[in-house]
């Protein structure tokens, strides 16, 4: 696996498996968002924003917070409606365990294209097609 990840070029990916993983990215960002729109939800991200950094965006708010406590916020957002996408051979949603951390690692400046060259939204996508297979 670990040859698998560091060996990754984004230009051997067919491009159905990319549009799929855009796709999958668009819709897991619109139930994030969607899911913090719930009362509960709501009310978790204001206490998480009042009490935590700046480092990551609270998707579906104006606020931000600590990488991980966005991270865990959007993932709940994720999971609140029951609408995050299945996949068919983990039996599981990786997307929703994988994208809320990715998306608060990379936007701490921490992620996959902190410190590299060339195109960031590659190497995001490179990052999520690994962490989701």
């Amino acid at each position: 696996m670990a040859e698998f990840i560091a060996g990754l070029d984004m230009g051997s990916v067919p491009e159905p498996v990319l549009e799929s993983a855009k796709l999958l990215l668009a819709d897991t960002i619109a139930v994030i968002i969607a899911g913090s729109r719930d009362p509960d939800v709501a009310q978790l991200t204001t206490n998480i924003a009042q009490a935590t950094g700046t480092q990551a965006t609270l998707l579906g708010t104006e606020d931000t917070a600590g990488a991980i406590e966005a991270a865990m916020a959007n993932g709940i957002a994720s999971s609140v409606l029951e609408l995050n996408a299945g996949h068919k051979y983990a039996a599981g949603h990786p997307v929703i365990e994988l994208l809320p951390a990715l998306l608060a690692d990379e936007e701490s400046a921490r992620g996959p294209s902190a410190n590299d060259e060339g195109s960031a939204g590659g190497r995001f996508l490179a990052a999520f097609g690994a962490g989701y297979e």
